[in-house]
């Protein structure tokens, strides 16, 4: 009885991380309006993925917080290029 029970758990697919998912949708969004608040939403998304990793899917959530926190970086480096003067609008 118990074998069929692990058999059945084990071949259930692990769903979704939904509250990593939406943080990871969320930091793409706010680093390209606003880098400061994308950063710290896409470390809290690599956060709760990592946390949870063992018991949902989450590679999704967690390449999409990767992608937000590379452009939050952008937008601060092109903030600082644009203050700097190295480039004109």
């Amino acid at each position: 009885m118990d074998n069929t029970i692990l058999e059945v758990s084990m071949l259930k697919d692990k769903s979704k991380y939904k509250p990593a998912l939406i943080i990871s949708i969320l930091s793409i969004i706010s680093a390209l309006l606003i880098a400061l608040v994308g950063d710290i939403l896409a470390v809290v998304g690599i956060i709760f993925s990592i946390l949870k990793r063992n018991d949902y899917d989450t590679k999704l959530s967690l390449v999409l917080s990767v992608i937000g926190l590379i452009l939050a970086i952008v937008n601060h480096v092109l903030g600082v290029m644009i203050l700097n003067g190295t480039i004109q609008l």
